[in-house]
């Protein structure tokens, strides 16, 4: 009997199979074709999908889109196969996009299809996000993070895009009594895990990773009388210059709500706008010029945070050889590069002596985290990377077109380039390995 019914199970299940047909457009099913990507490499994917039984069979047709719901002509593409037995194709030139999604249409002689899902490819190279607007950028070339600072009369907010994640926040509100028309956003490479805004009787200290409000030195203090023009934070203690020629650095201690030294200059005087950049590796605080003709800078020594008396006075014959403008300082504070003259730059030990000189720059120098190459923009707008112990070009980069650059910075062996789509919103973070 236990035989019998198995038998019977068995015609049952037999005749169910042989009733079922092959998909055709008539069965109404939604998306009877399934379809697989691999990446092969960084600039190569390929597109697989299920055969189909379809009578009368005319064509596949690949596409690959920016935008589910419509086609691009500048980005978008498709692939038209006419054999039945082809189910795989190749996609070698990837547009410069973060993310998209490749769809299979089978289609028959009388105009019958069968249509996949549009399936999302995400690239490992590029991030891509939908950005309004804002009034500062700025990269963080060690925590991997950028950071889009926005005036609002309401009060200045920030978004902190994490590249390794390819997230963004939504914009964090840094605080109602921030001057939105003066404030500025100070990062320094040398010191990664802060971030400050100056306004002009003001600073407020952030944690670089979070925009948590570490400390300040508010409005109310009676002793700013003039505009701030430079500040930075070492071990809880502010420093910060005025645009009083006749002051040096300002020490300020949050936690006493007071200052600790005055900056009153003893030995003339020095410009009215300057910038203050730390040394840690010879814990020396260094003053620049902010002018084209900047001859001269001053090196402070650090003694339990306070400014001393005696400072070093480096004088140059070169019109601005310690320039605050182009002026970027290494991580370890081991060496720091300004401009002489266009298309000139110098880079220079923390002695203060000549290391090397580029010759055909255009600003915008960016160290590595580890102190070990740097990039800068040449006088082509091409990006070089340059090794720093042979000064040999490591990899050069060159902008495609239609693509407007914003920033640049090293990462990880990798050069990361922030641009946008002319005409577009979309803001984009392309890397490129060059070791």
């Amino acid at each position: 009997m236990i035989k019998y019914y198995s038998f019977l199970l068995y015609l049952l299940l037999l005749s169910a199979s042989s009733c079922k047909r092959a998909l055709t457009p008539e069965d109404n099913l939604a998306y009877p074709l399934d379809i697989s990507l691999q990446q092969l490499n960084e600039t190569a994917v390929e597109i697989s999908w299920t055969k189909t039984n379809l009578s009368n069979f005319q064509q596949y047709i690949v596409t690959r889109q920016v935008d589910t719901l419509k086609i691009d002509g500048n980005t978008d593409t498709s692939w038209v196969i006419v054999d039945a037995n082809i189910n795989k194709v190749i996609d070698k030139r990837l547009p410069i996009a973060g993310k998209f999604y490749y769809s299979v249409i089978a289609q028959t002689n009388e105009d019958k299809k069968l249509k996949s899902k549009f399936l999302l490819h995400k690239r490992n190279d590029i991030i891509s996000f939908t950005i309004g607007v804002y009034d500062q950028l700025i990269p963080n070339p060690a925590l991997n993070l950028i950071y889009l600072y926005s005036y609002s009369i309401d009060g200045p907010t920030i978004q902190i895009i994490d590249v390794a994640l390819a997230t963004i926040t939504k914009p964090i509100p840094l605080g109602k009594e921030i001057s939105f028309a003066q404030s500025d956003v100070i990062f320094n490479e040398e010191m990664p895990n802060e971030l400050i805004i100056i306004d002009l009787d003001a600073v407020y200290y952030y944690d670089a990773r979070t925009m948590k409000r570490l400390n300040q030195l508010p409005k109310s203090d009676p002793t700013i009388n003039s505009s701030i023009s430079s500040a930075l934070v070492i071990n809880n203690l502010m420093y910060l210059t005025e645009t009083d020629a006749y002051k040096t650095i300002s020490v300020y201690n949050p936690e006493s709500k007071a200052f600790l030294f005055d900056g009153n200059f003893k030995t003339g005087s020095f410009a009215s706008f300057r910038m203050i950049r730390y040394l840690d590796k010879i814990k020396k605080i260094v003053m620049f010029n902010h002018s084209s003709n900047a001859r001269e800078l001053i090196a402070f020594s650090l003694k339990d945070g306070i400014i001393q008396d005696s400072f070093e006075r480096v004088k140059s014959d070169l019109w601005g050889a310690f320039s605050a403008f182009g002026l970027s300082v290494a991580p370890d504070g081991s060496s720091f590069i300004t401009s002489y003259s266009s298309p000139a730059y110098l880079m220079r030990s923390d002695d203060f002596k000549k290391i090397h000189t580029f010759t055909n720059a255009n600003g915008n120098f960016t160290y590595s985290p580890d102190g070990k190459q740097i990039a800068y923009q040449g006088f082509n707008e091409e990006i070089n990377v340059i090794d720093l112990t042979t000064f040999n070009v490591l990899y050069q980069y060159k902008n495609p077109i239609g693509i407007k650059r914003l920033d640049f910075y090293i990462n990880n062996n990798q050069l990361h380039v922030i641009s946008e789509k002319i005409g577009q919103e979309n803001f984009l973070i392309t890397k490129h390995k060059f070791n």
